[in-house]
């Protein structure tokens, strides 16, 4: 599990795709990159324009299914039923002259699973995309009683223990540990 707090800024959902970019690519999940990097930019960019704090982003992966929170300080929750309010229209036209509205729209259609939670003062946007073929998911230490969980708003749980993703994997990156990007 990893997490990064943003400044407000233009370059919010710049950092935030790079972030999540290199957790993915440390946790071997690359077939999740563009999807996983396009959902967090949306609704970083969300953060930013609409609720106009700073964005926090959390990443956890477990079992081969990734899982990214994007909160604010602002307590309104999305006015359309989370899940299933969102389509996409039949003609995708008025998609591309419109300036905004396709955050929420492209996490519904593209994320496996995705919802919205209020948490202390504000609210935290997530998803979930699931990995086909993650060379660990029979190895993951993602269940037992004796293990240190974190839950996530999603009412999943993420682990704070090494896996072979971490410093002793000869592909590990050094510069991908939270906080430093």
């Amino acid at each position: 599990m990893a997490s990064a707090r943003f400044a407000a800024s233009r370059e919010a959902p710049r950092e935030a795709r790079v972030f999540v970019a290199r957790q993915l690519e440390r946790w071997e999940l690359p077939e999740l990159s563009d999807v996983a990097t396009l959902l967090t930019s949306e609704l970083v960019t969300n953060v930013v324009l609409h609720a106009g704090t700073p964005p926090s982003l959390i990443v956890a992966v477990a079992d081969g299914s990734v899982e990214i929170g994007v909160g604010d300080d602002d307590q309104r929750l999305p006015v359309a039923e989370v899940g299933h309010a969102f389509d996409l229209p039949a003609d995708p036209d008025p998609l591309l002259v419109r300036e905004g509205g396709r955050g929420l729209p492209l996490v519904d259609h593209l994320a496996d699973e995705w919802g919205a939670a209020a948490i202390g003062d504000g609210k935290q946007i997530w998803f979930r995309l699931e990995a086909q073929d993650w060379g660990y998911r029979t190895s993951c230490q993602c269940h037992g009683d004796s293990i240190d969980r974190v839950r996530l708003q999603s009412g999943r749980f993420a682990l704070a223990i090494p896996g072979a993703w971490d410093s002793d994997h000869p592909h590990a990156d050094p510069l991908a540990d939270e906080g430093q990007l």
